[in-house]
């Protein structure tokens, strides 16, 4: 299964390699946008399983806050 970047929106030439300008260039992005990538890479990842639902999870982490 071949995933296409711009199915999500992506062109991945406009995405520095660089990761300072990376971070800049991901934090100038929308929420949106971000999550499209997000998306991308996991389809890229998980191939055709990417398609189904993902494993809802829940953690309850207690936090010592040092008071």
């Amino acid at each position: 299964m071949d995933v296409d970047p711009r199915e999500f929106g992506i062109e991945l030439s406009e995405i520095p390699t660089d990761p300072q300008e990376a971070r800049r260039y991901w934090l100038s992005r929308t929420p949106g946008e971000r999550l499209a990538y997000a998306e991308y890479l996991r389809r890229l990842k998980y191939g055709p399983a990417a398609l189904g639902r993902m494993e809802r999870t829940l953690e309850i982490v207690d936090i010592d806050w040092g008071t």
